[in-house]
């Protein structure tokens, strides 16, 4: 049958464009003529309690998807990190994502179980690799960790992407606020929290460019950055951050000197690796 419309209108939509990107289904009910993946309208996610994101590991998303300027929002997704190692509108990236607003003010995701290593969050993308491209995107969906994240177990949370390789991050802004009240994880290096208003850990030739960062970040431990948490071998450009990047705000550690150094934050960069650069900021 031929459908109504080409491209994506309605919640239930959404989830239909998930499933078929995820089993390599076709896509053309969803694009326009040009082959582009478009929202038609916002889609409207109220009574949606679980959310299948887009792309996996295996079958990344690797076409265009142009949010048009309309938002998915009245988000309260809950996600057991447990059963599910990705959290975000899309799970894994290997295309282009642009024009798109993830979350309304008030919009909150929640996140329950126990995290395994590489659990990325973000409000844009989980995870993306080499020739993934994020442009004119923003976040206001705001993260409430309660999952458990064990000792050296690698967990990134970011507004726009999560745990990115060789991805460019241009023109996004964040609105959104994440505080981590509890920790396990006490690592402060590579196997520990990454968090930040951008991208959580950016690896192998990531670039954000002209990015901006306004939400409020907390965690005990790890790293934590208004732009980027860890930053390796990767660029930051024409960045700025006006959000508030705090260590222990919730007092886990009681002030304790056995507990200190558990924590690497700065305003624009958490931690580095590798050759980096940060420029005009």
């Amino acid at each position: 049958a031929v459908p109504d419309y080409y491209g994506i209108k309605t919640a239930d939509d959404m989830a239909k464009f998930a499933l078929a990107v995820n089993t390599g289904a076709p896509l053309k009910r969803f694009m326009n003529e040009e082959g582009t993946v478009v929202l038609l309208s916002d889609v409207d996610m109220s009574g949606v309690e679980s959310y299948l994101p887009v792309g996996t590991a295996e079958a990344p998303f690797e076409g265009v998807f142009d949010g048009q300027g309309f938002a998915i929002k009245n988000i309260r997704f809950n996600t057991d990190v447990t059963s599910q190692l990705n959290a975000a509108v899309f799970g894994a990236l290997k295309g282009t994502v642009k024009n798109l607003t993830v979350g309304a003010e008030g919009d909150v995701w929640t996140i329950t179980g126990t995290c395994s290593a590489g659990t990325s969050i973000a409000g844009v993308a989980a995870t993306a690799v080499e020739g993934a491209v994020i442009e004119n995107c923003t976040n206001n969906v705001s993260f409430d960790f309660k999952a458990a994240d064990p000792k050296d177990i690698l967990v990134s949370i970011a507004g726009i992407a999560a745990d990115v390789k060789g991805l460019a991050v241009t023109k996004c802004t964040n609105n959104a606020d994440v505080h981590v009240k509890d920790l396990a994880n006490t690592g402060n290096g590579g196997k520990g929290l990454q968090l930040a208003g951008i991208v959580g850990y950016a690896r192998a030739a990531t670039a954000v460019t002209e990015c901006t960062n306004n939400g409020d970040f907390s965690a005990a431990s790890g790293r934590g950055g208004g732009i980027v948490g860890t930053l390796d071998g990767s660029t930051v450009i024409k960045c700025t951050n006006n959000g508030t990047i705090e260590d222990d705000k919730f007092g886990q550690f009681g002030g304790s000197q056995d507990v200190y150094n558990n924590k690497r934050m700065g305003g624009l960069v958490g931690g580095t690796g590798g050759t980096t650069s940060i420029e005009d900021c």
